[in-house]
């Protein structure tokens, strides 16, 4: 990788922390792919810090279920198969279905006027066809949500599915009108948070992480049945 420094150091946070942020954005925005080598020369040339920094950055991402260390391989963005698709959209539902509620119930003046803002902008990204300013604004639906919920042991749970589920996006929105389809499902789950709805929220986080699991998992079952007939069938 002879990429120059991508990321900044920009705050007062432990560099450990500020690294492991950087690299979470990073696999959720498909800059590393799942089962790809991170190579720490490389790491620490984009991010400008030393290899000790980027070392316990790794191992906080390992503990999260980010990172698996290989013997001999090293370091390498967690593969997403199948089963584990599975198994992160049905923790997603529940986890990010008990915040909905608790938003709803628990969230300040603050989070309410901030989560409205975000969803008065999606349309005015989605319609520039910004894919960056449109995951900037998911990003900061879904911080507000957690921030408002006030569950800090919840939050760190869901916030590592969220990255995952990030990386699955672009094979979901593969699936025709997935994109368009997801961000009529936020606004509507935005609308049932603002109003405190606690049975709304529920349903309609429900409905938007149903959607997002069968547009990915139908994808990831085309591929891996192509996978399955080729080794059976070579050419």
């Amino acid at each position: 990788m002879s990429e120059a420094r991508v990321f900044q150091i920009v705050s007062a946070a432990p560099l450990r922390q500020q690294v492991a942020a950087m690299l979470r954005k990073a696999f959720a925005r498909g800059k590393f792919e799942p089962g790809q080598r991170l190579v720490e020369r490389d790491l620490c040339e984009m991010t400008g810090v030393s290899r000790t920094s980027v070392r316990e950055a790794l191992r906080e991402l390992e503990s999260e279920g980010l990172v698996v260390t290989l013997p001999v391989k090293g370091p390498i963005v967690a593969p997403i198969t199948l089963k584990i698709a599975e198994e992160l959209y049905e923790s997603r539902g529940v986890l990010e279905g008990h915040m909905a509620r608790q938003f709803a119930r628990r969230a300040l003046p603050q989070h309410r006027a901030a989560l409205h803002a975000v969803v008065d902008e999606f349309d005015q990204v989605y319609e520039a066809g910004d894919l960056e300013s449109l995951l900037d604004a998911k990003e900061r639906f879904y911080s507000i949500l957690i921030d408002g919920a006030d569950n800090s042991v919840l939050a760190a749970g869901l916030r590592s599915i969220h990255v995952r589920a990030m990386q699955l996006r672009s094979i979901g929105i593969a699936r025709p009108h997935r994109n368009k389809e997801s961000l009529a499902q936020m606004k509507v789950f935005g609308a049932a948070l603002l109003a405190g709805d606690e049975d709304l929220a529920w349903r309609c986080c429900q409905d938007h992480v149903a959607g997002a699991a069968q547009a990915a998992l139908a994808t990831l079952r085309d591929r891996e049945q192509t996978g399955i007939s080729k080794s059976q069938n070579p050419k």
